[in-house]
């Protein structure tokens, strides 16, 4: 059994309204009670964190692999997850270690088609900064 609170690190830039969420070793996520234990400790990170905002998000693919036969079994418990604390469009992913999409596709392959998916932790800030910025044009044209 993982427990999350020990490995996992999460910190919280409110410049840029940005969770940064990874951990201290490998994590590999590979049955379904796993991954019910991980969406309680993002979860209540989360709410410590920024409380009932939303924020933006980005996340160590390369530290956290979520096993991919899990992807249907836990597709709703993430988009609940996104619906209740993150901006729409607000979470980037980083690295290589991209679980289900790498068994399809080319790195390469996936940044054409996903474009919140990065290879590094920077390419994911700046996707995120552009979100920021994106977000303070429209604020200020209303």
């Amino acid at each position: 059994m993982i427990d999350f609170s020990q490995v996992m690190t999460a910190s919280f830039d409110p410049a840029l309204e940005m969770i940064d969420f990874s951990s201290t070793i490998s994590v590999k996520i590979s049955n379904l009670r796993e991954f019910q234990e991980f969406n309680n400790y993002l979860i209540k990170k989360t709410f410590e964190l920024v409380g009932d905002k939303r924020a933006y998000m980005i996340f160590d693919f390369n530290k956290i692999i979520i096993d991919p036969g899990l992807t249907l079994e836990v597709t709703d418990s993430i988009k609940e997850f996104y619906a209740k604390y993150l901006y729409p469009h607000g979470t980037a992913g980083y690295g290589k270690s991209f679980s289900r999409v790498t068994v399809k596709l080319s790195f390469k392959e996936i940044k054409e088609q996903e474009e919140h998916l990065f290879a590094t932790r920077e390419e994911a800030v700046d996707y995120v900064r552009m979100l920021v910025e994106e977000s303070k044009q429209i604020k200020e044209e209303l």
